[in-house]
């Protein structure tokens, strides 16, 4: 089961022709290798020309692993990396159960 995103806290903003939409998105699920797709639609917006995510964080308790999040524009995908070095050779892998993690972002888009 890939990772699904929930869109909360949805703010939209103009910035000279760029819509600049802010929000928190929240990541359930199992991630894949090669990342999991989100929609232009999902952050408000017709077309993602850059989204800026920060480090995802778990709401519920400290998170074990420390992980990173980057929005990779040719697919459309949001690829998740590992920051420590025992989690380097575990994660992203098709069977890291992500739960309860959330990240804020920023979509810059029309």
């Amino acid at each position: 089961m890939a990772l699904t995103f929930t869109v909360s806290d949805l703010q939209r903003n103009v910035a000279g022709n760029q819509r600049v939409h802010t929000g928190t998105i929240t990541i359930t699920g199992t991630a894949t290798d090669n990342g999991d797709a989100i929609t232009p639609a999902a952050l408000g917006l017709w077309a993602i020309d850059d989204l800026e995510l920060q480090a995802p964080v778990n709401s519920t308790s400290a998170p074990a692993t420390f992980f990173g999040a980057m929005y990779n524009k040719s697919s459309g995908k949001i690829i998740f990396y590992s920051t420590g070095a025992a989690a380097q050779a575990a994660f992203p892998e098709n069977t890291t159960a992500i739960a309860n993690y959330v990240m804020r972002f920023v979509a810059r888009g029309r």
